[in-house]
């Protein structure tokens, strides 16, 4: 099955990384594969306050960050009654990639996972690949999961976030506000 081509210029992304330096490597990264606007926060903190006003389509975070790591932030994200999107992509990067750690961010509600260091090549392919297929989340102790292979047959679903568009040159732009699909 071919992946449906994604518009990564109308992207709205927000990189959360504590590392400056990561910050930059991977905003570099991330306009070489041509995504539009990158946001920046230091911590899952700040990253929550700024998720209230800018209309993200993804998320891109680190694992370990002081004083809210990448695995709270992603359940707080995946809170429906505190979050303005509980079902906005979240993808993440990191060099701590041990299975138990993958484990417990897929548990928290991430929807990718990449280790450190990041290819362009990889990266854009991991974008393209969370827009080129529908979203089904499932309610599992009051968040919302992104329903997997293996998920708990019994969960409650939620919802689907849209598809991309299509776009002129069978291009897709990401959902602008995936909760608005969800009617939220």
């Amino acid at each position: 099955m071919a992946l449906i081509q994604v518009n990564l210029e109308e992207m709205n992304l927000l990189l959360v990384d504590d590392s400056r330096t990561d910050r930059l490597i991977l905003k570099s990264i991330l306009k070489e594969v041509g995504v539009g606007l990158v946001r920046q926060a230091e911590n899952g903190e700040d990253a929550l306050e700024q998720l209230k006003t800018f209309p993200a389509d993804l998320v891109i975070c680190d694992l370990h960050m002081d004083p809210m790591d990448g695995i709270e932030f992603t359940r707080r994200v995946r809170d429906p009654g505190k979050s303005p999107n509980p079902i906005l992509p979240v993808l993440m990067v990191t060099a701590d990639s041990t299975p138990e750690r993958v484990q417990e961010a897929l548990g928290a509600g991430i929807n990718g996972f990449m280790s450190k260091p990041v290819k362009p090549d990889t990266l854009r392919r991991q974008i393209t690949g969370l827009f080129s297929r529908p979203m089904i989340f499932v309610r599992v102790e009051g968040r919302l999961i992104p329903l997997r292979t293996g998920a708990r047959p019994d969960a409650e679903v939620e919802g689907a976030a849209k598809q991309p568009k299509k776009a002129a040159g069978n291009s897709a732009a990401p959902p602008k506000r995936a909760a608005a699909a969800a009617g939220r």
